[in-house]
């Protein structure tokens, strides 16, 4: 740069001018260039993503609705069974906590199976006989005791499953 602005320079004026203009320009294109080739920036993003998955009441209550969602939206009808209940420690607590917590999704989302033993049955079944009304009427739509035949309980679970059949109606006549 410096030479160029010398060379220009020198037909136009003396020298000592030209060679100090020169010496000017080549400072400065230095400088500048020195100072251009050093400021640089570097930008970089990175995004880091992970599915975690914890078992815990959160994460069900977060998932459970979403998966009952896409389950009804591939037409097909939940069925949950909620099977060694008479194994819990306190079966009627747990079963009343567990409603409680998750209420909105028994009563709106499929079909909830709850399986206990007799005791639990007949508890329940003699509690909301002799008190009015009590929390536990409100828990189940259908109570059935049902014996150990698994073909039967098959065909309950058809009938409850399976979309009505539609009628069909005769012609009407002119």
């Amino acid at each position: 740069m410096g030479v160029g602005v010398g060379v220009l320079t020198y037909s136009l004026a003396d020298a000592v001018t030209a060679a100090s203009l020169a010496l000017t320009a080549g400072v400065l294109s230095i400088l500048t260039l020195s100072w251009t080739s050093k400021h640089s920036v570097k930008n970089e993003q990175t995004l880091d993503y992970s599915l975690v998955l914890k078992p815990d009441k959160q994460s069900l209550e977060r998932d459970l609705p979403l998966v009952i969602e896409r389950v009804r939206e591939a037409g097909l009808a939940p069925v949950f069974m909620l099977d060694e209940l008479d194994k819990v420690e306190n079966p009627a607590e747990a079963v009343a906590n567990l409603i409680k917590r998750l209420k909105h999704l028994t009563t709106d989302f499929g079909c909830f199976c709850f399986l206990t033993d007799r005791n639990y049955y007949e508890d329940l079944t003699h509690k909301v006989q002799r008190v009015a009304f009590p929390v536990e009427h409100t828990f189940f739509s259908h109570l059935l005791f049902i014996l150990p035949h698994p073909d039967k309980f098959l065909d309950f679970l058809r009938d409850i499953t399976e979309p009505p059949v539609p009628m069909k109606r005769a012609p009407l006549s002119p």
